[in-house]
């Protein structure tokens, strides 16, 4: 029944999702704890099923805090992918998620800047308030910032082959110095 479950994440279907529950309550629970690499949830925040993501938070909200092998919570993966709606949900949902470092030290934030997805950038800075989470260090010491600017000075000396637009990199930096002096 779990494979199911899965199946029914990747395409989103809602319908699926409540039979499935309806048959085995404790399904969602099961998944949970046993099915790291294939997590319903997960899967429908990557493809972006907002309506199956409120369905299975409704059931378990705590799914928001379980790791995929790579140690991302689903939250993680919404910034990654750029995914708004599902970000919006799964922080209504479990806050605290935001907070979760990723298996490299970094947090939300970082996975942002990383992946160049300024609105999620901007959303969960302006949702979660907090200097110290806007400032948090990575594994490898740097702030939000520090990985912004390295970035830049990566791709000029022709270190890597992510390349942002030069007007992407001046937003993500504004953005980030404003998280700088917002909170002092």
């Amino acid at each position: 029944m779990e494979q199911k479950l899965y199946d029914a994440a990747v395409v989103g279907d809602v319908t699926s999702l409540l039979e499935l529950i309806e048959r085995d309550p404790l399904l969602v629970d099961k998944t949970s704890l046993y099915c790291q690499d294939k997590n319903p949830l997960h899967a429908a925040v990557i493809f972006g099923h907002v309506e199956f993501v409120k369905a299975i938070l409704r059931d378990n909200s705590d799914m928001c805090l379980v790791l995929d092998k790579f140690g991302r919570n689903p939250l993680h993966l919404a910034a990654i992918k750029g995914r708004l709606a599902v970000l919006y949900e799964l922080i209504h949902a479990r806050p605290l998620a935001a907070r979760e470092k990723t298996e490299g030290g970094g947090t939300v934030l970082h996975l942002c800047v990383k992946y160049n997805q300024l609105e999620a950038l901007k959303y969960l800075v302006e949702t979660i308030k907090d200097h110290e989470f806007a400032n948090a260090k990575n594994g490898d010491g740097m702030t939000v910032l520090h990985l912004a600017i390295c970035d830049e000075q990566y791709e000029n000396n022709g270190f890597t082959s992510k390349s942002l637009r030069e007007e992407e990199k001046q937003q993500i930096q504004l953005q980030i110095s404003r998280i700088e002096w917002r909170y002092d």
